[in-house]
């Protein structure tokens, strides 16, 4: 018995075949924050830490650049936020201070190879025209090329985009 073959949907295949990697625009909803110890009774013994969670900011999915489609709504004339994999780990009020109103696209120049970045993020810059782009990135040297990958994919695209960087430090604040 031969095994039927799945169709594909209708906008093509997912790049990696993966369910998880469906392209998506998030609407909030306002959901009751777990009751949390304050944030100063935080005791790094193994309770928890933090004061009652804020609303997640996140307004697309997926947020990986290699599975970002260019062609997402989301992306239409934004402001495009190209975070380091390890800002928003580093940031503690990342998603308020970062994320609100913007779709974010990470990266991380370091550990994944940046012509494949380079040629994808130029492929959202001519596809979705941003109205910008905002690189967050460490302040550690080798997270400075994400600003070179943000770069050469404008130039690549030809279209002058404006690129403006924010670094951080190991510490959460912008330097």
């Amino acid at each position: 018995m031969q095994a039927k073959k799945a169709e594909a949907p209708a906008a093509g295949p997912l790049p990696c075949g993966c369910p998880g990697s469906m392209s998506r625009s998030l609407k909030q909803t306002a959901a009751p924050a777990p009751a949390r110890a304050p944030a100063h009774a935080c005791s790094c013994d193994g309770g928890e830490c933090g004061g009652s969670a804020p609303a997640s900011e996140l307004m697309n999915w997926p947020v990986q650049l290699r599975l970002v489609p260019p062609g997402a709504p989301y992306l239409q004339g934004a402001d495009i936020l190209l975070a380091a994999d390890c800002t928003a780990l580093a940031v503690p009020d990342f998603h308020a201070r970062y994320l609100c109103n913007r779709p974010v696209v990470i990266a991380c120049p370091k550990l994944e190879d940046n012509g494949p970045q380079i040629a994808k993020l130029a492929d959202i810059v001519r596809t979705a025209n941003p109205a910008s782009i905002t690189v967050l990135r460490m302040e550690v040297p080798c997270c400075g090329g994400l600003v070179r990958v943000a770069e050469e994919a404008v130039a690549l695209a030809g279209t002058g985009t404006p690129v403006r960087t924010v670094v951080v430090g190991v510490d959460g604040r912008e330097r």
